[in-house]
Formats: structure tokens, C-alpha cells, sequence
């Protein structure tokens, strides 16, 4: 990024936060590891906005602010959402990406079905109501 701004050019930045600090993504992760072991679930591995600062500072830009913002997000139809986080995780984890089509499909499945309890634990009035984080980290060249 760096290297194609000009001298006094910004960047903005989004990073979800870690994990263990979106109780609803991290009430989903834990069955999903149950089922997949270990994996890095990439939408989560920059969530550090002080590393992610710092990494910035180092590389020479400047003015480097970091603020968290978080937002309640509401989805109509949960299970969907299980479903597609589901498959998102099965796609990073080793366990998946040695499987075919067929069999990430199946695994995402059960994944998605054994998430169920979690969606209901989050749903009021038939919407899926979780709080969602995210570091905004902007700089300058």
C-alpha cells in the first residue's frame, strides 16, 4: 500500500476484531472447530489495532489513528447465515480444503445444523441481532 501512494496520501483500513471478542463469532467458532480442528479463520487475523498500527508506523506512514467501531448487524433468515459462515470456515480450515465439492458441502451442513442452538441464542423477534466489531485504522504517507 505504501508503495503506490504519494506523499500525503491515506489509506483506511477495516479489520474484524479477534475472535474471542465477538461472542457471537466465537460462540460459531467453537463448534466449528469441534468439527474441524485447528484453523486460522482469516477474516479475524489482523484484528490487533495496535499491531496493525504499529505495522503501519514501521513502514513509514504517519498519523496513524486507530477506532473501533461496532454496529449491530440483523439478519432475517439465521440459519442462511450459519450456513454460509459454515461453508466460509470449512474453506479455510486443512480438514476442508482436503475434501471434494461433495464432502465440504456435507461438512459444511453439519456444521451449519450444529449451529442452530447459537442462531436461536441470537435471534429476537425471528431476526438474528449480533453485535460485529471492527478496528477502522487510517494513516497517512
Amino acid at each position: 500500500m505504501r508503495r503506490v501512494l504519494r506523499s500525503g496520501g491515506r489509506i483506511a483500513i477495516g479489520t474484524w476484531l479477534p475472535i474471542e471478542d465477538i461472542p457471537f463469532v466465537r460462540d460459531l467458532d467453537q463448534i466449528a472447530r469441534q468439527q474441524l480442528g485447528p484453523f486460522t479463520d482469516s477474516r479475524h487475523s489482523c484484528g490487533d489495532g495496535k499491531a496493525l498500527a504499529r505495522l503501519l508506523e514501521e513502514n513509514d506512514f504517519r498519523d496513524v489513528t486507530v477506532d473501533t467501531v461496532s454496529h449491530d448487524v440483523r439478519i432475517a433468515d439465521g440459519p442462511f447465515f450459519a450456513r454460509m459462515n459454515a461453508m466460509a470456515v470449512v474453506g479455510m480450515s486443512p480438514k476442508g480444503k482436503a475434501l471434494d465439492d461433495s464432502g465440504r458441502a456435507t461438512l459444511a451442513g453439519e456444521i451449519a445444523t450444529a449451529s442452530l442452538d447459537v442462531v436461536q441464542r441470537y435471534t429476537t423477534d425471528g431476526v438474528l441481532t449480533f453485535a460485529l466489531a471492527t478496528n477502522v485504522v487510517t494513516a497517512r504517507v
